[in-house]
Parts: structure tokens; sequence; C-alpha cells
């Protein structure tokens, strides 16, 4: 086992650099990326907003970590992972507000949206829909979100608007890997990534995580189980 970080040189071989510094080069007739921490999964993605950066906002990874509960939350978000801990941070004693661009899952389901924004006041969860934050100061302990409809004071800010894939020091463009203005695989309806004369494909592991299998099968399983390559993250 190797511990460091790997990205591709080509399609069949790796430049893994180890945690030491020192570089090694592997070749693989089968590469199997698994989906854990530092590997393949994704980042919080944090947005532009002015005056955010350097202020002590949560994301998802932070909120779930926490030690106490503030007493004004804000959200800045409006998908699963924003509206789950705004409601459970809710009925643990905060006074939440939800900030959205838009409407509460606008990208999923906007009837499912407006049915929670319907029922979210009855549990004291302030929503402000089509809110764009323009600016985010942090003053002696306290968050000042500037928005469309005004100004709103929390003492703990949650940035929770989406999560962008780790595959930016992968070198995926050495493979003949194609990814989107996500930094996300390219996949077909099937799941397959085209790589020359062979594929990606993901598949679901009984984990629920998921996995990135290069080539699938049919191919050629390797000749050794030492030419098959994992990257782990540990």
């Amino acid at each position: 086992m190797l511990r460091g970080e790997a990205g591709f040189k080509d399609s069949q071989h790796l430049i893994v650099t180890l945690n030491g510094g020192r570089e090694r080069v592997l070749a693989f007739d089968c590469c199997l990326a698994a989906s854990l921490p530092r590997c393949l999964a994704a980042s919080p993605a944090i947005p532009a907003i002015p005056g955010l950066k350097g202020t002590p906002y949560w994301t998802s990874i932070e909120a779930l970590a926490c030690d106490t509960i503030p007493k004004r939350l804000a959200v800045i978000g409006s998908s699963v992972v924003a509206l789950e801990l705004a409601q459970a941070f809710a009925r643990l004693g905060s006074q939440v507000t939800i900030r959205a661009r838009s409407t509460l899952f606008f990208r999923e389901d906007p009837a499912i949206g407006e049915a929670i924004t319907a029922a979210f006041p009855t549990e004291d969860i302030r929503v402000l829909e089509h809110a764009e934050a323009s600016n985010v100061a942090y003053v002696k302990g306290e968050f000042l979100i500037s928005t469309e409809q005004g100004e709103v004071r929390a003492d703990q800010l949650l940035v929770a608007t989406g999560r962008t894939p780790n595959t930016r020091n992968l070198a995926l463009a050495a493979a003949g890997v194609a990814v989107n203005a996500q930094r996300g695989i390219v996949i077909d309806p099937e799941a397959y990534a085209p790589i020359h004369r062979t594929f990606m494909q993901r598949v679901t592991a009984p984990t629920n995580r998921n996995l990135f299998m290069w080539p699938p099968q049919p191919a050629p399983m390797p000749s050794s189980i030492w030419q098959a390559v994992m990257l782990l993250s540990i």
C-alpha cells in the first residue's frame, strides 16, 4: 500500500506523490478509484460571496462536528443538505433563517420545495426566497448577511450550496477522461465514459459508495493482482 496523492500520467500509468515527497510511477491494466474521503469524493462548494472568505462560517462538515448549538443560525442554500441541517438545528433550539437564491429544491422538485416552504414556518424556521446574498461580514462574533430582502444577523453561518467533485488533482485529461464545468466525470446515460477504446463505469458498492471502475467488464482482467491499482485515501 502506498500512502500519498495519485494522478494519471497517461491511460496506463499513475504518478503517486508519496507522503514523504518522493514520486513513484505505477503501471496498471485496471484502475479502481474508490470514492472515499479526499479521493474521488466531493468537497463543499463555496460560493463567491464578497466578504465570506476569511469568516468562521460552517460547511456541512463543521456543522456535523460542532459541540455547541448557536442561538441564531443563518443558512445559505436551498437543497437537501441545507434543509436537513436547518431543520435539525431548529429542533435543537436554534433560531434558523434560510436564505435561498431561488426557491427551495428548485433543482430537484419545486413542488416539494413549495410544501417545505409552507411547512417550515410552523417550526419557526424563516425562509427567504429569491434573496441572493450580496455580502457577508463578521463583526464582534456576529454574522451580517446582506440580501435583496434586507440584512440577516446570526451567531453562526452555514454554507450548504452543493458539492464539488475532488477530481482536480487526478490529471484525468492525461488519461483521456472528460470532465464537465463542475469537474465531474462526463458519463453517458448508462454511466459509461469513453476513454479511447475502454470505458470508465460508475458502479454502486454494497456500502452505497460510488466507485469508478476502469476498464469495466468484459474487459480482460489483470494478469496479476499487482497490476490492478486501487486508489484509496486512508
